[in-house]
């Protein structure tokens, strides 16, 4: 027989049921792999470019003032001092052919939709590599994309002013601080 007082300790002290703790042991066993290999080990690619300031900047008299216009009829290329051939502003065209502009922008991908014209970085390389053979000292670079040209064209602009890859296959740099600014006037 039950003693009063068992009862009353049992009252006082109720049993707890055993807590199954092993189905959540089992999900976290499926869940902690799932996050770790789900989880993005992937570096994002930057490109370093400085914000325009506020206000009026004038630049040293020793400055070259490198800017290259991206506008939808191809590139501009200004500087406060001539540039190579003795011209105060160059211009480079869109390139017209498809098939070039496939192979520049999309290289031997077959899945790419290049555009019908594209802007001709190759040219664009080819020109500020003069300019750096002319002017070594200088780093600075100032791309003018206007309002409605492509992603593309001032991505291009940026890659083309960055290095080159000189007659004997080495690679020079070329213009690597890079600011953005306000579009061609």
């Amino acid at each position: 027989m039950i003693d009063r007082s068992d009862r009353d300790a049992e009252r006082r002290n109720p049993r707890l049921p055993e807590l199954d703790i092993l189905p959540f042991m089992n999900l976290m066993t499926l869940l902690i792999p799932f996050l770790l290999v789900s989880a993005s080990f992937v570096s994002l690619a930057t490109v370093g470019v400085a914000a325009p300031s506020y206000g009026t900047l004038e630049a040293p008299a020793e400055d070259l003032g490198l800017v290259i216009g991206v506008t939808d009829q191809g590139f501009v290329v200004r500087a406060n001092e001539p540039l190579p051939g003795e011209q105060e502003v160059a211009s480079i065209p869109l390139i017209d052919d498809p098939g070039l502009c496939r192979i520049r922008l999309c290289g031997s991908g077959h899945d790419c939709l290049a555009p019908e014209t594209c802007h001709d970085g190759q040219e664009l390389n080819e020109l500020l590599l003069e300019v750096k053979r002319a002017h070594p000292g200088e780093t600075s670079v100032v791309i003018a994309p206007e309002d409605d040209v492509s992603y593309q064209a001032v991505i291009t602009a940026m890659d083309a002013s960055r290095e080159a890859i000189d007659e004997e296959g080495r690679r020079i740099s070329l213009f690597p601080e890079v600011a953005m600014s306000g579009g061609v006037r």
